[in-house]
């Protein structure tokens, strides 16, 4: 369902940054948009680039600790972001993330928080406080082979740009 959704959002040259690589990357550069995505396992990051070289596919991908996934945004202008994915990383280290991003995404943009369920993110809300929160539930199959229950929120920024508190 949050794929579908990211689908009808997204076009050729939509300018995307992911916390957490993976399969979305692959699937972001195949839509044509311009992906910047941070990832912090070592591995991962080398599977991800070899899967866009054996695709042919480009997507500038980060290599940094959780501790420093949110300094990527130093590199991005103010309202330069169609869509935000938080995803790759726990805990404090998202909410840190959401407080980087949130004035890169442009008016109307979109910040999308996977697992948003998750009790560490329960602060999100407040944080993105104006804008419009779209949930999206269903079921994910967890590495572990076990499915469980998941949502995806979809946060739109005010197409007036305003962020609250500045």
């Amino acid at each position: 369902m949050a794929q579908l959704a990211i689908e009808r959002l997204m076009q050729p040259g939509s300018r995307v940054l992911e916390f957490g690589s993976g399969h979305s990357t692959i699937w972001f550069a195949e839509m044509g948009c311009v992906v910047t995505s941070v990832e912090h396992n070592l591995d991962w990051f080398e599977s991800v680039k070899d899967w866009l070289a054996e695709r042919d596919l480009k997507a500038k991908v980060i290599l940094r600790s959780p501790e420093t996934f949110a300094t990527v945004c130093l590199d991005f202008e103010d309202n330069s972001l169609d869509l935000v994915l938080v995803d790759g990383t726990h805990g404090q280290y998202r909410i840190d993330c959401i407080r980087a991003s949130k004035n890169k995404i442009c008016p109307g943009g979109w910040l999308v928080l996977d697992d948003s369920h998750w009790k560490q993110v329960k602060g999100v809300p407040e944080l993105l406080e104006g804008w419009v929160r779209m949930d999206v539930s269903g079921m994910h199959l967890r590495h572990t082979g076990v499915l469980k229950g998941a949502k995806t929120s979809f946060y739109r920024r005010p197409i007036d740009g305003s962020l609250p508190g500045g």
